[in-house]
């Protein structure tokens, strides 16, 4: 009689059984839990088992765990780039919130050091893995070092396999081999014997090219993105001012009492020092915001409601960076909510949306709508009037000048905040009508061909994900089909 392990998943999900011989196969650790069982491993498994493959293991000269007794002494302001799980993303790695240690940190932990084209794997939590598209660099104890031999007899490109394990298939294979309960966790072990399909070297370079072209087009975006923070400084000629740095400073009881706030933020001298710079480069005035505003509100997040469901993307102040809007959020209102309650924070085309808590002072237009949105209490909603060019509102607030005042009106400590009625004070700069729309103009244009730059980068990223997944569904000339013509 054959011994059967019956898994009764929610309602939404039908039933899996598996026969025992099954559960036992390739199972030195025995696991019982039901991610090791899910469909769509054991089926991925079974896939991979019937092409020509190898473990993922076999084809490396390294494969560690990453630096695990870190002090706050090797830390640096800039210096070697250290990789954390926050910086894998998408198959390419983040920059944001880059950490960076000290050069002599990283030479004590060679064993760990990588270089452009090697791989980096998540090693807590979820499953991820990215291309080391930075020269050097080092990694944390959640991160698995990764490089390719080059001593093997089939050379596998390092392209290729962060965009197998990126694809339904490897992610799916990767994520199986993580276990635990509170914060799971991939072993050194278990990540060797992930299996990789074995393709022709010219299959294998073609998906690479793909994720090197996403790269440059990363970086170009991230370029086109400083223009447009640098359009007005650099229109007005303070692209080089830096603002004063004093360790101490005195105000009169008088002003602190005027100004309401006791804390030291508020009346460091670089906000004040940067409204003078502008004057002296020609600025005719300012005007407060609330000059320039016929709407200023912030959204709320409807009482007892599950925000996993509805069919409103629901933004908060993760999806508004600096020039953009994500409207692709995983959380949701229902339409009748969007259209009662919160009807007055609805987007429209050319609305203004500014983050206020958390990582404040991100400030972007809403343009490409498709669809209804709305915003939570963490991102005000600003209509503008026609006093300055929008794009040049948006862009002084972007640039470090508008960011100086922005952190000086924010308050508290841990969780920073910056309150409607500190908004309406904020101070923007005018000039000659001329300058200002050149400025605006040059702001836009950047940020659009930002925005077509990472659009091409995430389509280039999702192709080479899929190139490889036709590959093992239909064969390797239907993979090399489908690459070559995504990266035409």
């Amino acid at each position: 009689m054959t011994s059967t392990i019956t898994y009764e998943l929610p309602p939404t999900l039908d039933v899996s059984i598996l026969n025992m011989r099954d559960i036992r196969r390739d199972n030195a650790k025995f696991r019982l839990d039901d991610g090791y069982f899910a469909r769509l491993p054991v089926a991925t498994q079974h896939l991979i088992d019937n092409l020509p493959h190898v473990s993922l293991g076999s084809i490396c000269s390294t494969f560690r765990k990453g630096i695990f007794d870190i002090k706050a002494s090797s830390y640096a302001q800039s210096g070697v780039p250290f990789l954390r799980i926050g910086n894998l993303r998408n198959g390419l790695i983040d920059p944001t919130g880059l950490a960076f240690i000290t050069p002599e940190r990283h030479r004590q932990e060679a064993v760990t050091a990588l270089r452009f084209g090697d791989i980096v794997l998540s090693k807590t939590a979820y499953a991820a893995a990215a291309l080391v598209t930075v020269p050097e660099c080092n990694v944390s104890q959640d991160i698995i070092a990764v490089r390719l031999s080059t001593t093997t007899t089939r050379r596998f490109w390092p392209g290729f396999v962060v965009a197998y394990l990126n694809s339904r298939y490897g992610c799916a294979l990767l994520h199986r081999q993580f276990q635990g309960n509170v914060q799971a966790h991939l072993s050194l072990p278990d990540a060797r014997k992930i299996p990789v399909p074995l393709f022709s070297g010219p299959f294998q370079e073609c998906v690479h090219d793909l994720l090197l072209e996403a790269h440059r087009l990363e970086n170009s975006a991230e370029s086109h993105e400083l223009d447009a923070r640098n359009a007005v400084p650099q229109a007005v000629g303070l692209e080089r001012w830096t603002p004063p740095l004093a360790a101490t400073y005195t105000k009169r009881w008088s002003t602190v009492q005027a100004a309401g706030r006791f804390d030291a933020e508020y009346f460091a001298p670089a906000a004040g020092a940067s409204e003078i710079a502008l004057q002296g480069a020609g600025a005719l005035g300012f005007f407060v915001l609330a000059d320039l505003i016929t709407t200023l509100t912030n959204g709320h997040t409807p009482l007892r409601h599950d925000l996993r469901t509805g069919e409103v993307p629901f933004l908060c102040a993760e999806h508004v960076s600096d020039f953009e809007c994500n409207f692709a959020s995983a959380k949701h209102i229902r339409l009748t909510q969007h259209t009662t309650e919160l009807a007055r924070t609805a987007l429209r085309s050319g609305d203004v949306l500014l983050s206020i808590k958390g990582r404040i002072g991100n400030v972007a237009i809403v343009e490409d709508l498709t669809g209804p949105v709305n915003i939570n209490q963490d991102v005000a909603l600003l209509r503008l009037n026609n006093l300055l060019p929008k794009w040049w509102t948006v862009a002084f607030l972007n640039s470090f000048l508008g960011k100086l005042q922005i952190q000086q009106l924010s308050t508290g400590g841990i969780n920073p905040f910056l309150g409607l009625a500190n908004v309406r004070k904020l101070r923007i700069p005018y000039f000659e009508a001329a300058l200002m729309q050149l400025a605006a103009d040059g702001a836009r244009v950047s940020v659009h061909a930002a925005r077509e730059s990472r659009q091409n980068a995430e389509r280039l990223l999702s192709a080479s994900f899929r190139a490889v997944e036709i590959a093992i569904e239909s064969g390797e000339a239907a993979g090399l089909l489908f690459a070559k013509s995504a990266s035409r």
